[in-house]
């Protein structure tokens, strides 16, 4: 049987009649592992098929459309459900085993409002808690207590100086993270640096916010590699299977030839007719046919192989880049900012005429609730720092101020 390359197959799927194809059947509800609804873009990998590969947004129902398999559900599906039956589908249309690599590429954000420096919506990240997204907003914001009084001016120097001091944070947490990443680590250091300006329990909370951005970036990278190593196999099986073709037909072909030769002498003596001659001539032009095609074919799947290779190289010097120039970026901005808090200290510190650092007479406790939805409705719970977070919730952070004795 001839061997078709990879890309040949996917290309002769293109017509409406398979792009409109009905998806699957969901997996039984007790099959069904982490939900992918919480999740707003997914990033599908297709193994020597470039045109399907990229990132799809899920619609508000649910569903994703990927060119020639069709729309299909993920409600309800893990990754590596959606992985099996996206690669099911695909070897259904192909009749070829492939392996599709599914990545969550962004969930539904958590909304932060109230006492926050920045208000709005922060990147959710599976076991996000409360203080984590507080810290993603720029921490807690503080206007100026009465008891030290002050023009507007040094409550906006306040306000500079405790936002510096936040994104400070962040930037710190976010080099440690790269700065690993770069060693290929999967333990990110706490940096003094911020122990100092967070104390050691806000400061353990950053890293391991960024210990979960790490091992998500680590697995990503992984899976994209192994995904490109599968389809270097795979055309590596078609090359055998076409070389070993390419040989039975040579061998067909000479032999032929040799009995053309020997049909053609047979002819000039008369002994054999013009139509015997002919018909071997029309199998030696099949053969030679034949022998072209696979040829063809073969140098396809040399391509593919060439272009896969192409990518692993460019993957991982891509990602290697990318992290050298985030980590040259975040050390300009954390000395950037460190200079713009000492500078609002500064500033405040002359206009107010007293220290940034003076202690209250008033007692502020925070309040943290969660506005979740649940089904048609909403509920709304009082949350605690350690809390966890899901994918659409609104964090709503208040104060309660007392009178200090």
């Amino acid at each position: 049987m001839r061997s078709l390359p990879l890309l040949a197959l996917l290309a002769c799927l293109s017509g409406p009649a398979f792009a409109q194809s009905a998806p699957g059947p969901d997996p039984a509800p007790e099959q069904r592992g982490s939900d992918l609804a919480n999740a707003e873009k997914l990033t599908l990998r297709f193994p020597g098929s470039q045109e399907m590969t990229g990132d799809y947004r899920i619609g508000e129902d649910g569903t994703i459309s990927v060119p020639i398999l069709g729309r299909m559900s993920v409600g309800g599906f893990s990754t590596a459900q959606l992985e099996e039956a996206l690669s099911r589908r695909l070897e259904q249309m192909t009749g070829r085993s492939n392996s599709v690599t599914v990545e969550v590429a962004a969930y539904r954000p958590v909304f932060v409002t109230g006492l926050v420096t920045r208000s709005g919506a922060v990147p959710w990240h599976p076991g996000m808690t409360v203080l984590q997204a507080v810290a993603l907003s720029g921490g807690l914001f503080r206007p100026t207590g009465p008891n030290i009084g002050g023009p507007a001016a040094g409550e906006a120097e306040m306000a500079r100086y405790r936002r510096a001091t936040e994104d400070r944070k962040r930037a710190l947490a976010a080099l440690a993270r790269l700065q690993a990443e770069r060693q290929d680590s999967t333990e990110i250091q706490i940096p003094p640096a911020l122990v100092a300006i967070a104390g050691q329990q806000e400061a353990e909370g950053l890293i391991a916010a960024q210990k979960t951005l790490l091992l998500s970036r680590q697995k990503s990278l992984t899976n994209q590699l192994a995904s490109l190593k599968r389809g270097m196999e795979l055309a590596a099986q078609e090359l055998d299977g076409l070389r070993e073709q390419s040989q039975r037909v040579s061998e067909q072909l000479k032999m032929r030839r040799d009995s053309r030769a020997r049909l053609g002498e047979l002819q000039q003596k008369g002994i054999v007719i013009a139509q015997r001659a002919f018909e071997e001539d029309l199998k030696v032009s099949e053969l030679e046919e034949k022998t072209a095609n696979v040829a063809v074919s073969t140098a396809r799947v040399q391509a593919t192989v060439a272009a896969l290779q192409r990518d692993t190289v460019a993957l991982t010097e891509e990602r290697r880049a990318s992290v050298e120039a985030e980590i040259d970026r975040l050390q300009k901005e954390v000395a950037q900012l460190a200079d713009e808090a000492a500078s609002a200290r500064q500033s405040y510190n002359a206009i107010a005429g007293a220290s940034l650092d003076a202690q209250r007479g008033d007692r502020t406790e925070i309040v943290y609730a969660v506005v979740r939805r649940e089904g048609t409705g909403e509920t709304t719970e009082r949350a605690a720092q350690s809390t966890l977070l899901k994918p659409g919730d609104v964090l709503v952070v208040s104060q309660d101020l007392r009178s200090g004795g």
